[in-house]
């Protein structure tokens, strides 16, 4: 069974799904990282997510999504197996992802300052250890499981094409 979306109101709302899951666990990752794991943490984790939510998805939807996508083709060919063209792709998705939201975390706690900087390169590198193990394992094979149950092929139907 095919666990991807197929038009493009079906990607809209599997993003929606793996963005919340992933800005859930990568705040709760980066909020017990920092600040250890505590009732005021937790606190914190839920006071982030609506903000944090909406940026990831915008920046995931009109940024790195359609790069990733672009680098990842020309990385794979159609011929290469499914495995491979997945593995690629959640590659560079997750390499953006991290790289934008390192960044917007680093600003959140830094503010515009010389540290930023520096707190966006070891936060790349903490990031990234745990985002694509996390993407590959665990979100993609939840979230993918997930929307096909919510939405066997067929019932997000794409009317501007006329198709499915």
């Amino acid at each position: 069974m095919n666990k991807m979306p197929i038009n493009k109101k079906e990607k809209i709302v599997y993003t929606f799904l793996m963005v919340v899951f992933m800005v859930i666990a990568m705040t709760t990752y980066n909020v017990v990282l920092h600040e250890g794991f505590s009732m005021v943490g937790i606190k914190n984790i839920w006071l982030m997510f609506p903000l944090t939510f909406l940026v990831a998805f915008l920046i995931e939807w009109f940024f790195v999504a359609p790069v990733a996508f672009r680098i990842a083709s020309k990385l794979v060919g159609k011929d290469e197996s499914e495995m491979k063209k997945g593995l690629v792709t959640a590659f560079c998705l997750v390499t953006g992802m991290v790289i934008s939201m390192s960044l917007y975390g680093s600003i959140l706690m830094h503010g515009f300052t010389l540290e930023t900087i520096l707190a966006w390169g070891r936060n790349i590198c903490f990031n990234f250890i745990v985002a694509f193990p996390l993407q590959i394992f665990i979100a993609r094979p939840f979230i993918g499981t997930v929307f096909r149950a919510l939405f066997p092929v067929g019932t997000i139907v794409d009317l501007s094409k006329g198709t499915q």
